[in-house]
């Protein structure tokens, strides 16, 4: 990966020798990530330090900012030589006024666990979790709290290419828009990114661990699936083979290869025969919210006749379970919009309302 390296506004040899070194730096640290994210000792890396994408552009931008803190120390006439690094005006070492240091630098005090928890700045924290709204159904579209919800998810992606897809999946759904998604929503660099990292996955399918965690004990990364398929339905998606693609990212799923981002967990990917990507076939639903129904014998990525209510907002022996049932077991930061929504609109999903519309992918690239 090559670097787009912004231009330094500052000079002096000092500056012009750190320079030279912190590119060569940046350029190994990159060479340390396989596809998407880090190998070896850097694998236990958080987010949104794990994203590739992402650490080439904070490794870009952070060549200014170190520029300019070597050209104030070096003394080199220029902008900001009129700071001195190490010399606050304020005494760090008295307990009492480190509250007010924190203040000035944006955070409240009790802001400053959840801010490091979720690795995002102070002042701008995760949204409130937004409510089940018993009388928001489909024409009224995401709510305001949802919106917000979903514009911090986008962020938190940040450098992900899928991410956008991901918002506009999410919107359709809580807008009950059940069109399919193809090529033409979606940003052609975006789209270029995505195939790249499908592409990698399926290149590397036999190096790849069965995924662990997520209960999928023994789901194999990239798994073959042509054979659940007649040849006239892959004569129908114009196809060769067939594969489910796992989207999770996951440390420990393969020794030396990481590819895919947490986006649209499993996902079905046609190639031809010699394996290049050609098309997502998938169904954007929820076990823990509204599920596709292709009982009408329709393939994934076409219209659909219906919706059902996922597995999992039933009790093993059968019984509708609970708003507060299922977002105990399956609630997370993401999950829970679709949770919420499955148990608003009228009484529910398990009571003849119940907002949220399963989305086919119909993507081509």
């Amino acid at each position: 990966m090559s670097f787009t390296w912004p231009t330094i506004p500052f000079q002096g040899p000092e500056v012009t020798a750190f320079a030279t070194a912190y590119k060569e730096l940046a350029e190994e640290i990159l060479n340390n990530y396989y596809f998407n994210a880090p190998i070896g000792h850097q694998a236990d890396m958080v987010l949104p330090y794990r994203e590739k994408l992402v650490m080439e552009q904070l490794l870009q931008e952070g060549l200014v900012y170190a520029c300019f803190i070597i050209q104030q120390r070096s003394g080199t006439p220029g902008p900001g030589t009129d700071f001195v690094l190490g010399n606050s005006p304020i005494d760090l070492s008295d307990p009492n006024l480190r509250p007010t240091v924190i203040r000035l630098l944006g955070c409240d005090w009790n802001e400053m666990e959840e801010s490091y928890q979720n690795n995002i700045k102070c002042g701008n924290l995760p949204p409130e979790e937004p409510p089940v709204e018993p009388n928001r159904c489909c024409e009224q579209g995401a709510s305001f709290a949802e919106g917000a919800r979903i514009n911090t998810i986008n962020t938190f992606q940040f450098g992900n290419p899928w991410r956008d897809m991901l918002s506009l999946l999410l919107n359709k759904y809580l807008d009950c828009e059940s069109s399919p998604l193809t090529a033409n929503d979606l940003n052609s660099n975006d789209l270029a990114k995505i195939k790249d990292d499908l592409q990698k996955l399926i290149d590397n399918k036999d190096k790849f661990y069965p995924d662990i965690g997520w209960n999928q004990a023994q789901a194999k990364k990239v798994q073959e699936t042509t054979g659940d398929y007649t040849a006239a339905q892959l004569a129908y998606w114009g196809a060769t083979k067939v594969y489910r693609v796992s989207t999770y990212s996951n440390a420990f799923t393969a020794p030396a290869d990481q590819g895919g981002h947490y986006v649209v967990g499993y996902t079905t990917v046609t190639t031809d025969a010699n394996d290049n990507v050609l098309c997502i076939k998938d169904d954007y639903d929820f076990e823990y919210g509204w599920a596709m129904d292709r009982s009408d014998g329709s393939l994934p990525g076409d219209p659909y006749s219906g919706r059902k209510p996922g597995s999992k907002t039933y009790n093993p022996d059968g019984t509708p379970r609970t708003h507060k049932q299922t977002s105990d077991a399956h609630g997370d930061f993401g999950r829970n919009l679709p949770i919420n929504s499955f148990y608003g609109c009228n009484g529910g999903g398990h009571n003849g309302g119940g907002r949220g519309t399963p989305i086919p992918i119909n993507v081509c690239f």
